[in-house]
């Protein structure tokens, strides 16, 4: 720092810790004046938010520079490179070499900057650059520096050439080895080679060491046991019926002569009466009775067979809850797909184009197809077919029962152990009917002589649980 003053007076310097003061003393005009107060000068420093470390040379050459260095001030005229580097050299205190092809002179001025700034700065205005070679920062110009490159990697190659090579067998216990030999190909040098004996799952590796040594490691890492998971399938499937019948029957027989002449009054619907044994049924509407599922009562009056009236009421209720679970499990390894089925092929009658008949078949199973992925974070991710066929006999054509299909396809993600809904389908028909004489059976209480009346409901509900489990490993089980 250089003062400039009138003329000489006594000076004071005083030092407070980092801080230097000058005092001067005041004489002449200046004597009676009051010492000014001094001034607090308050600095606010923002916080830096550092890195991680990282090294000169990769700080320097890497596409987002990043600049940590000590700030310095730097004011430099006509200076000879190799001094400059030395200046810098001491600054950062890290060793620093300079070929004897770097020259020229450098003048600038920085104020403030991080040093590995600056020096950055004068490698691209000389089209210099520096390599890290040990703990020693190597300068030379760019060009240098290329072609010592360029002669250490055909040396490289060189050293390949005539280095000799070695084979090694390497066995494949969980992956196969033809799928692991285009990726152990990649890694070896124009002489390596690679085979695959399929009989014992063994790859047989050529090369130099060092590159058999690469391709050894890669197996290493990529053959390692795939998880297996175990695939726990429920398809419960509920119903309940409801039907209610009520249905009335009658009939009767009059007859009647006078002067020879004869008269007769009787039903004339299809049916046989139960008492009378004869086929004089006016209504004959009754409910669908059969043993075990309702009840009858029958009434008779009269003399047979000249007259009568017999009256048959019957009324059935049915009711029925029924509850299917399967249950089909399945063991795959991951990324591998997997299914299982079971179930019945019922036979039918086909007419070919020649006129001859022929007997086929058609499938009528419960079937699973899962093809499972576990990531990382111990999740599985599953695609799933989920399908079950079962024949309706309550359906029939040609003798043939129709096919129930219920079929789920989806893809989830679960938790290990975790149950998954994957779907439902629930099934609500409600249906009534009367039968009966045409306007007779619409008039009040009497029109329950003349009708018969049903009513049916069925509910059907069909639900799909997954829960996915991963299966441990042998050796991890065994471990307490």
């Amino acid at each position: 720092m250089v003062v400039q003053l009138r003329k000489m007076v006594p000076v004071e310097v005083i030092q407070k810790g980092d801080l230097l003061a000058l005092d001067f003393a005041r004489v002449g005009a200046f004597a009676k004046q009051r010492r000014p107060k001094p001034v607090k000068r308050v600095v606010k420093r923002k916080k830096r938010v550092e890195r991680a470390p990282a090294s000169l040379v990769e700080r320097l050459m890497g596409e987002e520079k990043v600049y940590t260095g000590k700030r310095i001030s730097l004011d430099l005229k006509d200076v000879e490179l190799p001094n400059v580097f030395r200046l810098f050299a001491d600054i950062s205190g890290m060793n620093i070499l300079v070929t004897d092809d770097v020259r020229g002179r450098v003048t600038l001025r920085l104020v403030d900057v991080p040093w590995d700034q600056a020096l950055d700065i004068i490698l691209e205005t000389h089209n210099l650059g520096m390599e890290k070679v040990g703990n020693v920062i190597r300068i030379s110009t760019l060009q240098r520096l290329q072609k010592e490159k360029e002669a250490r990697a055909k040396a490289v190659k060189a050293k390949e050439t005539l280095e000799p090579l070695v084979t090694e067998l390497m066995p494949i216990s969980y992956s196969k080895a033809s799928e692991l030999a285009p990726k152990v190909k990649d890694l070896l040098s124009p002489r390596g080679s690679v085979s695959v004996d399929e009989r014992t799952n063994i790859l047989i590796v050529k090369d130099v060491r060092e590159k058999v040594e690469e391709a050894r490691e890669l197996v290493r890492r990529l053959d390692s046991q795939t998880p297996q998971v175990l695939i726990d399938a429920k398809i419960v499937e509920a119903s309940t019926e409801f039907k209610k019948e009520l249905g009335i029957s009658w009939g009767g027989r009059i007859n009647a002569s006078w002067g020879g002449d004869e008269a007769r009054l009787s039903g004339g619907t299809e049916g046989t009466l139960k008492e009378a044994g004869t086929t004089d049924y006016v209504v004959n509407l009754p409910a669908a009775v059969e043993v075990g599922e309702g009840g009858a009562l029958n009434l008779l009056v009269g003399n047979l067979p000249a007259r009568f009236f017999e009256v048959k009421l019957s009324a059935m209720e049915k009711e029925g809850l029924g509850k299917i679970i399967s249950s089909p499990r399945v063991t795959t390894l991951d990324h591998k797909e997997a299914y299982i089925e079971q179930g019945v092929r019922i036979p039918y009658l086909k007419l070919t184009e020649e006129g001859t008949v022929s007997t086929e078949f058609i499938d009528a199973t419960l079937k699973l197809t899962v093809t499972p992925h576990v990531t990382a974070d111990g999740h599985v991710r599953m695609e799933i077919e989920c399908s079950k066929e079962t024949p309706d006999w309550s359906r029939q054509v040609m003798g043939e029962p129709t096919i129930k299909k219920s079929k789920a396809k989806t893809e989830v993600m679960a938790k290990n152990g975790e149950v998954v809904v994957l779907g439902g389908i629930y099934e609500y028909d409600k249906s009534g009917s009367t039968h009966g004489v045409p306007g007779l059976k619409d008039i009040p209480l009497l029109g329950w002589f003349f009708k018969k009346k049903t009513r049916e409901q069925t509910k059907r509900e069909l639900m799909i649980f997954i829960a996915p489990r991963i299966v441990a490993p042998r050796e991890l089980a065994a471990k307490p």
